[in-house]
């Protein structure tokens, strides 16, 4: 990451100085505190709780992310993943497989403790049981501890960012819903899973999915769509979990709901001296749920821009949103396209991914990271009118599905 920065420091949190304070220690902000600190950056991670804490989350790292983490994460991992059971409307279903993993089931109070620790061990302080309270875009962090001015702030305090009010309005996204919960395997049906097959239901709701992330002592379950469609969710729970024939007796007390942002083509990713990175950033795919693919690459292009800055302040902050919505953006753009098909046209999806090949080895691509949602756009650079007479009559089709539940906005 370049030479160590041996600047002037800045303030305190008590008799200590930090250049840079990282609000969030899940995986977005404890990479970014890495690369900050290994690079010789003073840095600090400041988190509402106390590790090793428990994330409302399918815990499925994709292939992609785990690419981005540059040092040994298997310790985190609870399986792989390389299969996909697929399933329409809680009915017909077909399995596909890939020869490599295409996602690693992790427990997200094992995986986000691992970062935390690769970051202190990186030289980064951490507070734990530090609740900020207000960020402004000046730098200035308030605390249940006192105040703290850092000469860069990145807000990586998820989906219900503290930090994200210094820089952009809850309306700045668009929003989902979801509900999950880690069910231990002593609740399941002896078999009723195979240990390296996901499942996926799809076609229920207008739009989402239902998913079963199964793991060494658990399986992840949960259900997941659009903020408009979350007064589905928990009836759609119970149909799902039943059609699947996993559990002895259904209990979903233990299920937690939770929403999720996804940014917008003019969102705000930084002012002043605060920028966002991971799910406080907006950057979950809308189709998918998954945040973590997203947020590790956010916290590489966030720590890149801010050691530059450190070495040249002449340099700008909003080189982070420009390259934010070069290299991510495009990717949930393309992915929330994918809604709408799927919204409009759910059981031709279904179809397509079951008999061609072409759109299964693509989707396992893209989960792998060996391609892109936008590469594949380029791919078909000469149906482009065709393809836009698909989208706008998907999205036409979709909007009257959804109307009934309140209106999505669509990019």
């Amino acid at each position: 990451m370049g030479a160590p920065y041996s600047g002037s420091m800045l303030k305190t949190m008590g008799d200590r100085r930090f250049d840079a304070v990282v609000v969030g220690g899940g995986p977005a902000g404890s990479l970014t505190a890495y690369h900050l600190a290994r690079a010789g950056v003073r840095t600090a991670v400041l988190d509402a709780r106390k590790f090793p804490r428990d994330k409302t989350c399918g815990g499925g790292l994709q292939h992609r992310a785990a690419m981005r983490l540059p040092f040994d994460w298997r310790a985190a991992v609870r399986s792989e993943l390389n299969g996909i059971c697929f399933s329409f409307r809680c009915g017909s279903r077909f399995t596909k497989r890939c020869e490599q993993p295409l996602v690693y089931g992790v427990l997200r109070t094992e995986f986000d403790a691992m970062l935390l620790e690769y970051a202190r061990g990186a030289g980064a302080e951490v507070f734990q049981n530090c609740r900020v309270v207000r960020v402004d875009e000046c730098g200035r962090i308030e605390t249940n501890d006192g105040a703290i001015q850092a000469q860069f702030v990145v807000g990586a305090d998820g989906a219900n960012s503290v930090a994200r009010h210094a820089v952009a309005p809850r309306s700045a996204y668009q929003w989902q819903a979801a509900m999950s919960a880690e069910v231990p395997s002593r609740s399941l049906a002896h078999g009723a899973l195979d240990s390296a097959t996901m499942r996926v239901d799809w076609g229920s709701l207008p739009v989402g999915y239902g998913w079963m992330f199964p793991k060494q002592g658990s399986v992840n379950i949960g259900v997941g769509g659009p903020v408009a469609m979350g007064r589905l969710l928990r009836g759609y729970l119970n149909g799902f979990i039943g059609a699947e024939h996993v559990m002895s007796g259904i209990d979903t007390a233990a299920f937690r709901g939770h929403q999720l942002p996804t940014l917008l083509p003019h969102t705000p990713l930084s002012r002043g001296r605060v920028l966002l990175v991971g799910d406080a950033a907006g950057l979950v795919d809308p189709l998918t749920g998954d945040g973590i693919s997203f947020a590790l690459h956010s916290a590489d292009v966030a720590s890149e821009v801010l050691l530059a800055l450190f070495k040249d302040p002449r340099r700008e902050l909003n080189e982070y949103d420009r390259r934010i919505m070069q290299e991510i953006a495009p990717e949930l753009f393309w992915s929330r396209r994918l809604v709408s098909l799927l919204a409009a046209f759910p059981r031709i999806v279904h179809t397509a991914v079951h008999y061609w090949d072409f759109v299964w080895d693509v989707f396992a691509r893209t989960l792998r990271g060996e391609d892109t949602l936008l590469a594949l756009h380029h791919k078909f650079a000469t149906i482009k009118p065709a393809l836009r007479a698909f989208e706008t009559a998907a999205k036409r089709r979709e909007k009257a599905v959804i109307a009934p539940g309140g209106a999505l906005t669509i990019p």
